[in-house]
């Protein structure tokens, strides 16, 4: 689940618990999440408002790869 304050949740389905939380666009700027997928490695890929592309390490939340490839949103 990916949020307006620029934070990747993951939640536990069975027990409705929060898992993992994530500040995706870091401390200093706060840009929506619009896009979140989860890959079969396990990781998650997420895409914010100010052009981000970013892989994380679905387990502990690791940043494993940034790619900075659009002037607008990530949508999808």
């Amino acid at each position: 689940l990916g949020d307006s304050k620029g934070r990747l949740q993951v939640w536990d389905y069975v027990t409705g618990k929060q898992i993992l939380k994530v500040s995706v666009s870091g401390a200093k700027v706060h840009s929506p999440v619009w896009a979140v997928t989860a890959l079969p490695d396990g990781c998650i890929a997420t895409g914010d408002s100010i052009g981000y592309t970013q892989i994380w390490d679905g387990a502990f939340g690791t940043l494993l790869h940034s790619f900075k490839t659009h002037e607008a949103a990530v949508l999808t």
